[in-house]
């Protein structure tokens, strides 16, 4: 498959989405040969295939029903107020519902890590904790959002401006 040179984003968009899924693949995987610097920017939906769910989703995890923690709001369960003020609460809800350490990559991840192997990869920047993308082998990722798998000591620089941990 050739891609066509577009006008306009709008024509691009409109070719797109006539494509069946085999020929988005086929396209994607043609752009990524062609492309010498390529940078993925991915979150949630990259490692809900190894299992660990989403956030705001219909079935994400804040959407999820469980009595032990129903008088919180999912957002603030997994705030710095809450790690400050509840910590048993915070690591009860985090190890039942975000514990990533014995979840492996999955094939989004590995084709990542080819690709940077391959030298077609300058890294990705992920908004996911999970660490998968460096379990999967990848070297040059950028984790916005932390990692659940280390912790640093308490920033006194942002405390006052910050309020969600995740």
């Amino acid at each position: 498959m050739l891609l066509p040179d577009f006008s306009s984003q709008r024509e691009k968009e409109k070719y797109f989405r006539s494509l069946n899924d085999e020929q988005k693949i086929d396209a994607l995987n043609e752009m990524v040969d062609i492309s010498e610097h390529i940078v993925f920017l991915g979150g949630a939906g990259v490692s809900t295939e190894s299992g660990i769910p989403d956030f705001r989703s219909k079935n994400g995890l804040y959407h999820k029903k469980d009595k032990r923690f129903s008088m919180y709001k999912p957002e603030y369960l997994l705030s710095y107020d809450c790690l400050n003020k509840k910590p048993v609460v915070f690591f009860d809800y985090f190890r039942k519902n975000l514990d990533c350490r014995s979840i492996e990559p999955n094939d989004a991840h590995r084709k990542l890590f080819q690709m940077e192997q391959r030298g077609k990869l300058d890294g990705v920047i992920t908004q996911n904790i999970d660490g998968l993308h460096q379990k999967a082998g990848s070297k040059k990722v950028c984790e916005i959002h932390g990692s659940a798998l280390r912790s640093t000591p308490k920033c006194t620089v942002f405390q006052s401006t910050i309020t969600y941990l995740l």
